[in-house]
Parts: structure tokens; C-alpha cells; sequence
């Protein structure tokens, strides 16, 4: 029974592995670059840092005064504080052409206009995410490759267990013998690395799938919440019966004022998304810590009442709220990117992808030589 079970292990281990193959590369490399992208990007755009800081911020409205100063017949979209020592980006639409403003908060100055074309980091973002294809099918091929990595993952535990627990065997299971054979080398790449990264990655793969799959989102809350339904995510609407339309800048300045002088401190992320629609309320994400998106929470008020409004998803609820599963599905995002641990947390994340990188890879060319290869390297026997 035992090595018939171990059997049907190894043949599912190999073609399941040699079907996923492509996409887990992909997703591992992808996720290789998408670890340090706020960090590449400051050197590659330095208008998103500001040389002198600010205590406190200036309101939405004298941010935009900046923009339209200069474009005053820009559409304002949205307004974002983005944190200590960094420039303040309004979203905007200027003669039917989307554009990012970068606005220096100390200078009261524009650093920098940058069309919103589709650049590098939207297009691997969207191939970590979709393949690049279109509608649902690249969702869905790479969720359900990642729920066959978690498959394989566990599958190459088993694998990868000495048939008996001595010190010859342990050592030859933990450790890379990089004098033997280029096949050798190869298989310790593969089982021990793989070894060595197993809990990361079924963290990051966990975490992937709980972002992509409804189902099993759903199912970790209702579990994590004692028996709860996920909340529904949706933005509500404004009460404007009867009531004098009132300018989106000037609403949104208003919830500015009304959060309190505490979130107009530069420590703090504010992105304000602007009312277009009579009945759209005034959207504003509100981050203590903007290094992370755990403590986050999206805020809805009423451009005409200015009352807060109270929804039951876990984005946006104040944590003081959050149950057990709220704050799963808030530290998600920040444990599968490595924000969670800063700047070692994001390194971690991007060895274990450059490892998920290597696995298809490895694996792939174990069964290459296997099956065409040599059985044998020379003064080496290898078992698969």
C-alpha cells in the first residue's frame, strides 16, 4: 500500500509538475521583480521622493491649486498623500489624456507630469496576475497552477523523506554537493532547496490564492470568523434628494478637515478619490504605515452630510473592529509581497520566488536526464 501510494506521488509530482511548469516559472519571476518595485521605481523616477519634509500636509484642495495653477482646466480624479519624505500625486485628466502630477508638498511646487501609459511594472503586474490574456482565463490558469504548486509542494515532501533517519542519509538530504556531477548538482538543487523553502512558499502560494480564488477566500473567513459570511465589498451612495450639488474638490477638502489634524500628519497615506456622480460619496483610503496595507481602511462619506459611512468588509471597517478573520484577510497582501517584514521580509520573498523560479526549471531537466540522459553520472549514483 505504502509503495503504491509513494508510486502514484512520484507520477503525480512529475506530470503535474510538468504541466504547471511554464506558469510557476513565470509567476516566481514575476514575483522576483514585483518584490522591489517601490524601491526601483524611486530610483528610476526620484520626483517620487522630496529632498525637505513636511510636519503636516497641506489640504487636497491647495495641493490641486498647484496643479491647476498650471492646467486649470484639469479633471481632477484622485489626491494622494503618499507618506513621509515622499511628493504628493494627483490623478488627472487634461485635454482626454490620462496624467499623474507629482506635487514637492514643501515647495508647493510640480516636480513632475507623467502620462499614464501602460509601463513596465502595470505590465508585469499583469502578467503575474493574468498571463497578459484577456477576461478570466489567465486568472484562472494561474490560480488553480498555484493550487497545483501547493500539490506539488507537499507531493516533494514526501519525496524528499530519507527512508531512514540516520546521519548519512539526513546530511545527504539537507545539504548540496557542489563537487559532485552536474546531475547531482541539479537533483540537490531541486530537493534541498525545495526542502529549505517549503513553508515560505506554501505561505506565498496560500496568500496567492486567497487574493485570486473567491471560494477559498470566503472559505478561510467563514472558518477564521467563527462561522461568518464575507462581507461584501462595495462603495454606497450618497444621499442627494433635494440636495445643491456640492464641488468634488471642495467635498473632498472637507472630509480632509474633518479626519482631524492626527492623518494630516506626513506620517500618514491619505488617497482621496474625487465624487463624479451626483450620488458617489467621497472615498478615502486612510494608512497609518504606509510601508504596509495591513492597518489600512477605506473610508465612505456623504458629499452632501458629510457623515461617515459605516461597511462591514474588512477594508472597510476601523480595526478596533476586525475579528479574527478581518485581520487575515488585512495582513494577506503584506505577507505574500514581504512587506510584513520590511525590507528583510521583502529579500525573503524574493529568494523564495527566485527559488519557485528555479523548481520548474530543475525539476523539468531531472526528468529530462532521467529520461533520456544518463542513468548514471560517472562515480555517482544518483536515485530519483
Amino acid at each position: 500500500m505504502k509503495k503504491k501510494f509513494l508510486k502514484i506521488n512520484a507520477f503525480l509530482h512529475l506530470w503535474l509538475g510538468l504541466l504547471s511548469g511554464l506558469v510557476v516559472f513565470i509567476l516566481g519571476l514575476t514575483g522576483c521583480i514585483l518584490a522591489f518595485q517601490q524601491e526601483i521605481e524611486d530610483v528610476m523616477e526620484p520626483w517620487r521622493r522630496v529632498v525637505q519634509d513636511v510636519t503636516y500636509h497641506d489640504s487636497p484642495k491647495e495641493m490641486a491649486r498647484v496643479l491647476l495653477d498650471s492646467l486649470p482646466d484639469s479633471d481632477i480624479a484622485t489626491v494622494k498623500y503618499l507618506g513621509r519624505d515622499r511628493s504628493v500625486a494627483i490623478d488627472f485628466e487634461h485635454q482626454g489624456k490620462r496624467k499623474t502630477a507629482f506635487i514637492d508638498p514643501y515647495e508647493r511646487s510640480i516636480l513632475k507630469i507623467k502620462a499614464q501609459t501602460t509601463g513596465f511594472f502595470p505590465v508585469v503586474l499583469h502578467l503575474h496576475i493574468r498571463l497578459l490574456l484577456p477576461g478570466k482565463v489567465g486568472h484562472g490558469i494561474i490560480s488553480y497552477a498555484t493550487v497545483i504548486y501547493i500539490i506539488l509542494l507537499l507531493g516533494g515532501l514526501i519525496l524528499w523523506w530519507p527512508k531512514k533517519w540516520n546521519k548519512r542519509q539526513l546530511k545527504n538530504a539537507l545539504s548540496l554537493k557542489w563537487k559532485a556531477g552536474a546531475k547531482r548538482v541539479n537533483y540537490d538543487l531541486h530537493n534541498v532547496f525545495g526542502f529549505y523553502s517549503l513553508l515560505p512558499s506554501l505561505i506565498i502560494a496560500c496568500t496567492g490564492i486567497f487574493i485570486s480564488l473567491s471560494w477559498f477566500t470566503k472559505s478561510v473567513y467563514w472558518i477564521s470568523s467563527g462561522g461568518q459570511p464575507l462581507p461584501v465589498r462595495e462603495a454606497p451612495l450618497s444621499k442627494a434628494t433635494g440636495k445643491t450639488l456640492i464641488d468634488p474638490l471642495l467635498a473632498v477638502d472637507s472630509v480632509w478637515h474633518l479626519l482631524g489634524k492626527e492623518k494630516q500628519r506626513s506620517t500618514y497615506a491619505l488617497n482621496f478619490i474625487l465624487p463624479k456622480k451626483s450620488t458617489d460619496v467621497v472615498t478615502v483610503t486612510d494608512n497609518p504605515n504606509p510601508a504596509t496595507a495591513h492597518l489600512a481602511v477605506i473610508r465612505h462619506v456623504d458629499r452632501y452630510s458629510f457623515q461617515f459611512i459605516p461597511m462591514p468588509h474588512y477594508w472597510q471597517k476601523d480595526t478596533e473592529l476586525a475579528n479574527t478573520g478581518d485581520w487575515i484577510g488585512r495582513y494577506n497582501y503584506d505577507v505574500h509581497v514581504g512587506r510584513i517584514g520590511g525590507l528583510p521580509g521583502k529579500f525573503l520573498a524574493f529568494i523564495i520566488s527566485a527559488i519557485c523560479t528555479s523548481l520548474p526549471i530543475t525539476g523539468f531537466l531531472i526528468w529530462y536526464n532521467k529520461k533520456w540522459g544518463k542513468k548514471k553520472a560517472k562515480g555517482v549514483s544518483i536515485r530519483f
